[in-house]
């Protein structure tokens, strides 16, 4: 059998199963080894790679957002079987990335050595070993080209395999990093392993493409024109990225330069809990992308069903696990990093961020839809007013709040700014709000209802046999209420529209 045969056998709940699959063994892996990096190579040596690490993220939307442009047209060039438009997709990008990684790298280890520098003095880093952290993370941002073939394999189908080979990653950092703390506790050799790491992956993903042979790979497929092609429409999807990436870490990066390093990995660890919940929305909604694009590629997705579908699961399950955390947080933060860590002051950072990801999952699941029927960009001016309202926040509250006051400046705009996002994609999707009402809010609602009846319940036992951790219990009352919900809503028209959905062929 072909490799494009095989590649339509596979469905979005394959898919969506192997990518939350690497999201739970991640987030697990990262939980895990925090308060280990922490307790041995310490908490501001290891907050100044976490700052160098953040910025290397955002760095990674210098390609303006051509991993996007590659999912979607790879996608649309396998549904209509034209090898010829699937090679000049696949090399100009290529071309483009590579050229964009190989510039902005000397510029981006300058920038990390000239701007954090002092900050890493004050977290007693030797100059040598900044020096080091900094080239490392030069080489990542390098490397943006190879990233071309992950999102190629994710827009031909294979976004199971491309899975596995982040999970090689993982593999190596969850064992590199065990054996650093443990017996060589260095911030230099922890850095190099993370890096390792994560160039890794983009190697394998490489390899395979290339082996796959589904299309041309040469010179004459690079075109200025295919370029451009390609630009105009990721160009919009790297606009709202960007900012949406510059929301989220604007707080570790305003911790360290405002406050302290120490106070930076506080907030980091806060914030891994936080994008816990919006990864397990990507987890859930990025598969999706490509099938949504063939469906609009050829007519077939005019009442936007799937659309409104992905929409309704990404609104429950950020919704939900917003609410779990929130109700654990506490005994969540005590049983990871322990008693030496400001505990207060991190559960009411959390539950504040809990409260703005609640908000927030309304609308995450629409970009993804919005992306996938061409029209990327639509949030722009709202991701603009939200990300200069952050910072100004954050700067203002973090000064006089510390911690609390950064997650209360990175909640506030949300929760006033979300009506918007709302309407716009209502609009732009043509979906009317009656049927987003009972699609999405509705089963959020009862579902959420449900499990705050079982929180209570777990709660109340808790405290009557004296068991300490009862944030806990309440958080478990909660996930065991709302699956028990979820069984006897199986034959609902709502859960039946989202199992429709998952049978797409990916």
């Amino acid at each position: 059998m072909s490799s494009e045969a095989v590649a339509k056998r596979r469905t979005v709940l394959g898919a969506v199963t192997s990518s939350a699959s690497l999201g739970v063994l991640s987030l697990l892996a990262g939980l895990l080894m925090l308060p280990l990096a922490f307790s041995r190579v310490g908490v501001s040596e290891y907050g100044i790679w976490i700052i160098l690490t953040t910025m290397t993220t955002y760095l990674y939307q210098s390609d303006l957002g051509m991993g996007s442009a590659v999912i979607r047209y790879a996608a649309i060039a396998r549904s209509k079987g034209d090898r010829d438009s699937l090679s000049k997709v696949s090399c100009s990008s290529l071309a483009w990335m590579s050229i964009v990684g190989v510039t902005v790298a000397p510029i981006a280890g300058l920038s990390f050595y000239l701007g954090i520098g002092s900050v890493a003095g004050d977290a007693h880093v030797g100059r040598e070993v900044f020096v080091a952290m900094c080239a490392f993370s030069t080489v990542i941002v390098s490397l943006l080209g190879l990233r071309c073939f992950s999102a190629l394999m994710q827009g031909l189908g294979f976004w199971s395999i491309e899975k596995r080979f982040q999970i090689v990653g993982l593999i190596i950092r969850v064992v590199g990093t065990v054996v650093t703390c443990l017996f060589f506790p260095q911030i230099l050799i922890l850095a190099l392993v993370e890096t390792v790491a994560l160039i890794v992956p983009v190697f394998l993903a490489a390899f395979y493409v290339l082996r796959l042979n589904m299309f041309d790979f040469g010179r004459r497929f690079i075109s200025y024109s295919q370029i451009k092609f390609l630009l105009s429409f990721s160009f919009r999807v790297f606009a709202v990225g960007a900012v949406g990436t510059a929301i989220i870490q604007a707080g570790v990066i305003i911790a360290g330069v405002i406050v302290s390093p120490a106070v930076a990995a506080y907030y980091s660890a806060v914030l891994r809990l936080y994008l816990a919940v919006r990864q397990a929305i990507t987890w859930v909604v990025e598969p999706f992308m490509p099938a949504l694009a063939r469906l609009h590629s050829l007519s077939e997705d005019s009442d936007r069903r799937f659309s409104l579908a992905v929409i309704s699961i990404s609104s429950v399950v950020g919704g939900l696990g917003s609410v779990a955390i929130l109700l654990s947080s506490r005994d969540i933060l005590r049983l990871w990093l322990g008693m030496d860590v400001p505990i207060a002051a991190l559960d009411m950072s959390l539950m504040l961020m809990m409260i703005g990801m609640f908000v927030n999952s309304l609308h995450i699941g629409s970009i993804s839809a919005l992306n996938a029927v061409a029209k990327p960009g639509a949030y722009l001016s709202l991701q603009l007013v939200w990300l200069i309202s952050t910072i100004l926040l954050c700067v203002v509250l973090g000064e006089k709040f510390g911690i609390v006051g950064i997650s209360l400046g990175n909640v506030l705009p949300i929760v006033f700014l979300e009506v918007l996002y709302v309407r716009r994609f209502l609009r732009l999707l043509e979906i009317g709000f009656k049927r987003w009402l009972v699609a999405c809010l509705i089963p959020l609602f009862i579902l959420s209802m449900v499990g705050l009846l079982g929180a209570a319940l777990f709660c109340s036992i808790s405290l009557l046999i004296h068991v300490d951790l009862w944030r806990l219990s309440s958080g478990v009352g909660f996930v065991l209420a709302v699956a028990a919900a979820l069984g006897a809503m199986r034959r609902s028209e709502w859960l039946l529209s989202v199992r429709d959905s998952l049978k797409l062929a990916a």
